[in-house]
């Protein structure tokens, strides 16, 4: 038999997965517990008391919030912020933790949005720029709302964008008669339609073989003719030195002796001597002009065709043979045509007929009947979009400083771009984010658009790289922490951080909740809180699905602090929501047999839920929201007996001097996992133990419970209706009896009064 002591000096692990209960080889083993309910490990190790929730405001009926409910924040200014609890077609807006009401001077407490309904709310996403939010789903056409001139002025409308982008989602091709001519290879491009060209013989000799003739074009750029092949077909023109000492059109037909005719084909002119006939029979090739800069010729020297349409804009041509890929900008006529050369052209050479195609099928990306964008984001002076029901994997952002024009134009850096993420596996777009570089969440992995060395992302940069392939459930918004961003594996199994490494220039993937896996039962929502002092750290909300519990995380990045524990109340968390440092949620509550939706914010002045908190002196409290419930009642800081809401009222034992506190009860559960007591021998896992004393070192605390030993906290003499003066120090247990082949140290508390725990000493007693 031997006696030793231990000390749990903080709880920096949190609640550790029942999976690691024999990690005793962890150093995270003794700093975890095996339950963390309704307490926040702060950074300093300690667990403390978790905030009351305050209620606010009962969401009606006629909102069936029973379909679902989501909690987005909208800050407009550094002094106004608000939070919209979003319902079926109705958006209610909550400012300084108050329902704003008399919504643009409608006698409604809410704001009507008939667009958006409750089977979009589980993937219904956001981005705030100013003061406009803009939200998306793949069954909504993208929708704005902006705040005017007062709290309670909203404006709803459907985004009226210019240039949406286009999608050929079923392509053709198609060979127009005509040939065209481009203004230049590269860049902005005009194309002409032609039909004949006019050419002036400038000079020539006796027309014998190997003669030169040399002809001007329209600018004045001169040309020659040399011998080439024999041809047929054609326009003519007479030898005749009357005739040929003046301009002469290569269309004119001149029935005189020796004939010669002249065919254009592209770029090629073609000149043939023909016997005393009309005909192209016996004709023999005379002279032929090549390789000629056909740009020159474009308006003063062809003759106009009418071969484009209106339809053309959005499309692309297709050059064959020397290759080249344009896109239609705009439509000027029949006859020209703006292009931008996506691909660049080999030459500025007429193009004939065959030897280019028009790519049709382009229509706009998104429609009622293609679906809209999954996700949004502001990046860079841009407004992205990402993902839609037809096109999963594409994203598009607007121009610079132009959020709703998704024109491409000429490709300059501060026009519209889009991609396409190329993948081995059907991805879908789940979500963007704003961080180090553009970030992109998929249901198969996570992809990022590099910025090398800070640079904007341009139309002439825009590429689309693997970060890593763990895959993002759909429906549970991503959220930024430092520098990195937290997200959901795709099954809801594991909480994941993004981050990008100095070292491996890269981004890599690191489990969070490696150790409390447990806590993440299919989550259905996720917000952060960040630290405001000190003496919390971020916080990381997580609503699951299957139980409606919290998972709450403390996160400390710097000291590589990584807590979980969990929250429960007398009810089903829903939705969660951060208001710069104020969380919302909304509960399920069965109250009076009914289900009640509530939207509650957490106080930490707060030792109850769905608290109703006055600073008056009153005999009876109110709390219509919680009628025919118990509730605790907190009258000048003194614990008074549980009390039932009768006809919306409770009436206290004595009456509040300056304020009381009522609501629903919860209980804090803190128990560690199985004490290994680390004997120079070896472990002790298999003998019989027996914790026989724990000293509870706490601060500022009122009240504590150690394995069902009550601890004492009032000094002999107070007065039992006055106000627990808060302890800050040492407090011990009795002596305790049982031997265990297992032991633990269960801390509980019962009585809304603060508790904040810093360390577990404990003897233990172990037998053979």
């Amino acid at each position: 038999m031997s006696r030793v002591v231990r000390i749990q000096t903080n709880f920096s692990s949190g609640e550790i997965d029942p999976a690691l209960r024999a990690r005793i080889d962890l150093e995270q083993y003794y700093n975890g517990l095996e339950t963390a309910s309704n307490v926040v490990i702060l950074p300093q190790g300690g667990a403390k008391r978790r905030d009351g929730l305050k209620f606010v405001y009962e969401l009606p009926s006629a909102a069936a919030p029973q379909n679902g409910v989501r909690l987005i924040p909208f800050e407009f200014s550094t002094d106004d912020s608000y939070m919209f609890a979003i319902t079926h077609q109705r958006i209610y807006i909550f400012r300084n933790k108050a329902l704003v009401t008399n919504i643009n001077g409608s006698g409604n407490d809410y704001l009507a949005v008939t667009a958006i309904t409750s089977a979009m709310l589980s993937t219904l996403k956001f981005a705030q720029a100013a003061d406009t939010i803009v939200f998306t789903h793949e069954d909504l056409a993208p929708l704005k709302i902006v705040r005017g001139a007062s709290h309670t002025a909203w404006t709803v409308s459907t985004i009226t964008f210019t240039n949406i982008p286009q999608y050929a989602y079923t392509l053709a091709t198609s060979t127009p008669t005509g040939t065209i001519i481009p203004s230049g290879t590269t860049g902005s491009i005009t194309l002409r339609a032609t039909a004949t060209a006019t050419i002036t013989i400038v000079s020539h000799g006796d027309f014998n073989n190997e003669e030169v003739i040399t002809l001007t074009a329209g600018d004045g750029t001169e040309h020659k003719f040399y011998s080439s092949n024999v041809v047929s077909g054609g326009n003519y023109f007479s030898r005749n030195t009357s005739n040929n000492a003046t301009a002469t059109s290569l269309n004119a037909a001149i029935n005189r002796n020796n004939k010669f005719k002249a065919t254009v084909s592209g770029a090629v002119v073609t000149i043939s001597q023909q016997a005393n006939s009309a005909t192209t029979t016996g004709m023999d090739t005379f002279v032929k002009l090549e390789n000629i800069d056909t740009g020159k010729w474009n308006s003063t020297s062809f003759t106009s065709a009418s071969v484009f349409a209106s339809s053309y804009e959005g499309q692309y041509i297709n050059i064959k043979d020397t290759y080249g890929r344009l896109r239609v900008v705009e439509y000027i006529s029949a006859s020209e045509i703006k292009c931008f050369a996506e691909i660049d052209l080999y030459d500025t050479k007429a193009i004939e007929t065959n030897g280019w195609e028009l790519e049709s099928g382009y229509v706009d990306a998104w429609s009622a009947s293609k679906g809209y964008p999954v996700s949004c984001i502001f990046h860079e002076g841009r407004l992205f979009f990402a993902g839609s029901k037809s096109l999963p994997i594409s994203i598009w952002g607007s121009k610079v400083a132009d959020y709703f024009n998704f024109d491409s134009g000429t490709g300059l850096d501060d026009e519209a771009i889009s991609a396409t993420i190329a993948t081995t596996s059907l991805n879908s777009i789940s979500d963007v984010y704003s961080g180090r570089d553009l970030q992109i969440f998929t249901s198969g992995g996570e992809f990022y658009i590099p910025q090398i060395t800070n640079t904007p992302i341009t139309p002439g940069n825009l590429t689309v790289k693997t970060a890593t392939r763990n895959g993002t459930k759909i429906g549970v918004p991503v959220v930024g922490l430092d520098s990195g961003t937290l997200f959901i594996q795709r099954q809801g199994k594991a909480l994941n951080e993004l981050v990008f490494t100095d070292a491996e220039l890269a981004y890599t993937t690191s489990q969070v909740s490696v150790l409390s896996s447990h806590l993440l039962k299919s989550p259905v929502d996720m917000a952060l809180r960040r630290a405001t002092s000190t003496d919390e750290s971020d916080r990381l909300f997580i609503v699951n699905g299957t139980d409606g519990t919290m998972s709450v995380f403390s996160l400390l990045r710097s000291q590589k602090v990584i807590a979980p524990s969990s929250f429960t109340t007398d009810g089903l968390f829903k939705a969660i929501g951060v208001d710069i440092d104020t969380v919302y949620s909304v509960i399920q509550r069965t109250i009076g047999g009914a289900a009640k939706y509530y939207v509650e914010w957490f106080d930490e002045t707060l030792h109850t839920d769905s608290a109703v908190y006055s600073a008056s002196a009153s005999a009876t409290g109110t709390a219509a929201h919680l009628n025919g419930e118990v509730l605790n009642t907190i009258v000048d800081g003194a614990v008074q007996t549980n009390k039932t809401v009768s006809s919306n009222t409770v009436t206290f034992d004595s009456a509040s001097s300056s304020n009381y506190e009522i609501g629903l009860p919860f209980v804090i559960n803190v128990k560690t996992l199985p004490i290994e007591a680390r004997l120079p021998s070896g472990p002790a896992r298999g003998m019989k133990k027996r914790i026989i004393e724990v000293v509870g070192d706490v601060k500022d605390s009122q009240a504590l419970t150690i394995n069902n030993y009550l601890i004492s906290f009032r000094n002999f003499g107070e007065a039992t209706d006055s106000p627990i003066t808060a302890f800050t120090g040492n407090k011990k247990t009795g002596t305790m009896l049982g031997f265990a082949d297992e032991v633990a140290v269960t801390v509980t508390q019962s009585v809304p009064l603060d508790l904040h725990l810093l360390s577990l000493e404990y003897k233990m007693s172990i037998g053979a």
